[in-house]
């Protein structure tokens, strides 16, 4: 059953992860991933009930994420200068998706101190710290690169572009980890 919810949660992950516009519309809706994400969390919900506060999030951002169909992650990038409901909009989930992945990641350390090794718990709890801190710093910060111009902004981007895709990857080998927890 572990394996099963945390498989589901992986898919959910990845699923929010990948941005695929075709036309208008996004390929790979986030209501679905975050969909996904509520299931998994459910399934591990009466041995854990830790766990509430992540399902509540991930259906709270089910329905937060209905406009992401439609908006583009790219369209919102390109408008910096003008501060508009998109931009908001995207500001918000990415707080608020912070705040699920704070939750799933404290569910994680829960079932590694019970289930697994010193391995696996010490690198949950590391990984919780960075991913956490981290994201939030981006979600701070991010405001401000639009008082940013030429080669800096670039340059801030790119880097910040490239660390967040690496620790969503990082997480995703982690949730990989936990469902190969039942084997």
């Amino acid at each position: 059953m572990m394996g099963e919810a945390f498989g589901k949660i992986f898919w959910g992950f990845l699923i929010v992860l990948i941005e695929i516009h075709l036309f208008a519309f996004d390929v790979l809706p986030d209501p679905v991933g975050y969909y996904f994400i509520y299931s998994g969390i459910s399934m591990l919900l009466y041995d854990y009930p830790l766990g509430k506060k992540a399902s509540n999030w991930a259906i709270v951002l089910c329905f937060l994420s209905i406009p992401s169909v439609f908006i583009s992650q790219n369209e919102v990038n390109q408008m910096v200068e003008v501060i508009s409901f998109s931009q908001i909009y995207t500001t918000i989930m990415g707080i608020v998706k912070v705040i699920l992945s704070f939750y799933v990641l404290q569910l994680m350390l829960k079932i590694a101190e019970e289930r697994g090794g010193d391995d696996l718990r010490n690198g949950t709890s590391k990984f919780f710290r960075i991913y956490i801190i981290t994201m939030m710093s981006v979600q701070i910060l991010t405001p401000f690169a639009m008082n940013t111009h030429g080669n800096l902004l670039i340059m801030s981007t790119f880097i910040t572009v490239l660390l967040v895709l690496i620790l969503e990857i990082m997480f995703l080998v982690l949730i990989r980890r936990f469902k190969k927890l039942d084997n």
